[in-house]
């Protein structure tokens, strides 16, 4: 569903529950050691500034990190700097029978392509790249994307007759948290709290999941300061610990050794089931010995020593292969269209149209291509 539809299922429900909802209203301001209390300076849909005293504040301002950039806890993630561009498009062919509402991950050596089926025959096209994708970026946002396209030549496919809806958008500093996550009559959560590659799709699973364990905690809090608060340290250990598990897998995901784990017929320390646990959700309680993430790490460490000595673990087996090496695509056989032809003709009554843009030059290279 449209997430603009999912969001206002949300908030309908939290004004049933008897939440009392201001709409187009902004938080634009948080004033602690008011008191006993926290101000919060607010903007209103005709532009007059309003403000409340709280006893406690919930900043579940997504990625806007209203608290975590005013209190300068917000700090990006170095080790996976990477960065997006994306729209939505028609006549993008779905998948066939009961798949065709499924989400497509296209991988390729720099990052990974998104299709994601919307209502209306819309689908959402996006690529997250890494540092080296967009190092030298020359080209504009559509040329981005096409050149993400030339790497992964299934995805290309699919995009042959793709109308673009409306221009496409870039937004960088991807992955981020906030040094803590709670504070002195102030708690974070969801996306305000912390964002990862949304390769697995975890944040809605993450966002509903911390308003819940903060829900609790908080709800403590009120009556009890200090029992409030060792919830609430609970809480941010929970929620750290399920970043660190999605993190582990977001960091390896351009690895070769990763990437051969997720491929191959042969699931080495049943891996696969772990890695739809860690999906579902299982990472937030202290992890034992055999427990999922367990699992992905020590079968990984298996890999990777193995990659070293050339073996890589490839179809059904273990096969010779450098580590360093991918399987290089020719473009024009692998696409038969042409891909460094490939431009979008934004179809909006406005009339507004997209630069045609060619892709870079050169072959593309394909580390791993595959619908998951």
């Amino acid at each position: 569903m449209q997430r603009a539809e999912f969001d206002k299922l949300l908030l309908d429900n939290s004004r049933r529950l008897g939440a009392t909802i201001l709409e187009a209203t902004r938080a634009r301001e948080v004033e602690f050691d008011v008191g006993e209390r926290t101000r919060i300076t607010a903007i209103g849909p005709d532009a007059t500034v309003s403000s409340w005293l709280a006893r406690h504040v919930v900043d579940a301002s997504g990625r806007d990190t209203l608290l975590a950039s005013q209190l300068g806890l917000k700090r990006t993630d170095k080790i996976h700097g990477t960065a997006a561009v994306y729209g939505r498009f028609r006549n993008v062919p779905r998948r066939d029978g009961d798949d065709a509402g499924m989400i497509t991950v296209h991988l390729f050596e720099q990052g990974w392509l998104w299709m994601i089926p919307l209502p209306d025959g819309i689908m959402s096209v996006g690529v997250v790249g890494d540092r080296a994708f967009f190092k030298h970026r020359t080209d504009d946002l559509n040329g981005i994307l096409a050149r993400a396209l030339a790497a992964s030549p299934s995805a290309a496919d699919r995009m042959a007759k793709a109308e673009l809806i409306r221009p496409l958008v870039a937004t960088g500093n991807y992955s981020y948290d906030a040094r803590r996550i709670a504070g002195n009559g102030y708690t974070l959560t969801g996306d305000a709290f912390a964002f990862v590659d949304p390769m697995f799709s975890t944040g809605v699973l993450m966002a509903m999941s911390s308003g819940a364990l903060a829900a609790e905690a908080i709800n403590v809090w009120l009556e009890n300061r200090k029992a409030g608060e060792r919830l609430l340290r609970s809480y941010e250990r929970k929620m750290r610990r399920g970043l660190e598990a999605i993190s582990w897998l977001i960091h390896r995901i351009n690895t070769n050794v990763l990437r051969d784990m997720f491929m191959s017929s042969i699931d080495m320390f049943d891996i696969r089931d772990g890695v739809v646990a860690i999906l579902a959700g299982d990472f937030y309680e202290k992890r034992g010995l055999f427990s999922p993430l367990r699992r992905c790490q020590l079968a990984y460490g298996v890999l990777y020593g193995l990659s070293k000595v050339g073996l890589r673990l490839r179809g059904r087996g273990l096969t010779w292969r450098s580590a360093n090496s991918v399987e290089s695509t020719d473009i024009g056989s692998a696409l038969g269209k042409g891909i460094r032809d490939f431009k979008w003709a934004i179809n909006e009554p406005e009339g507004i149209a997209a630069p045609a843009t060619e892709a870079a030059d050169g072959a593309g290279v394909e580390a791993v291509d595959s619908a998951a």
